[in-house]
């Protein structure tokens, strides 16, 4: 079987490679509401959808989980380039807008804590050279289920109401 051919994850992940993308620090940035890129495949055009819950990777050995929230929108229209939620231009990808907010306190999970799981070990995120790919990478049940249990020791009281989709219709993509 086919990467194509999996049925839809019950969530995605985004990776974020602090090298790389320094202008955005995803674990004490305040931001509730992230543009993100993706990348042009059928994970994007077939199966994401608004309301699916989504995990914010750091990637790296200092890495971990830094937010848990939802896909808001798609903007699978392809253009020379797309603005961040920043304004930096970014190359021609669909990109999505996402509710991700940051633990509290300035904290994330760290890789450490979920690398040594089974969960981990079988997922895109635990397979070396994955985790760096262009998202959304898929997160699997048993891995989604780890990571919210650990969330929920953060105190992470909004949680649930985040991954059970009870708010992505009270955001939107309407412009002021």
């Amino acid at each position: 079987m086919t990467n194509q051919h999996l049925p839809k994850p019950p969530a995605w992940a985004l990776t974020h490679n602090r090298d790389k993308w320094t202008d955005f620090n995803p674990v004490f940035d305040p931001l509730l509401v992230i543009d993100w890129s993706l990348a042009n495949n059928y994970r994007v055009t077939e199966q994401m959808a608004p309301g699916d819950p989504v995990v914010f990777w750091m990637t790296g050995k200092e890495g971990g989980v830094a937010r848990i929230g939802f896909l808001i929108s798609l903007d699978l229209e392809r253009l020379d380039t797309w603005e961040d939620s920043f304004g930096v231009e970014h190359k021609n990808n669909l990109s999505g807008r996402f509710f991700l907010p940051p633990f509290p306190q300035a904290t994330y999970i760290a890789r450490a804590a979920i690398e040594q799981t089974t969960a981990f070990k079988s997922s895109e995120l635990g397979t070396p050279g994955v985790n760096s790919s262009t998202p959304p990478l898929r997160v699997e049940q048993e891995l989604l289920d780890v990571i919210l249990g650990l969330a929920e020791q953060l105190g992470e009281t909004l949680l649930p109401a985040y991954v059970s989709r009870a708010f992505p219709e009270d955001f939107s993509d309407s412009e002021d």
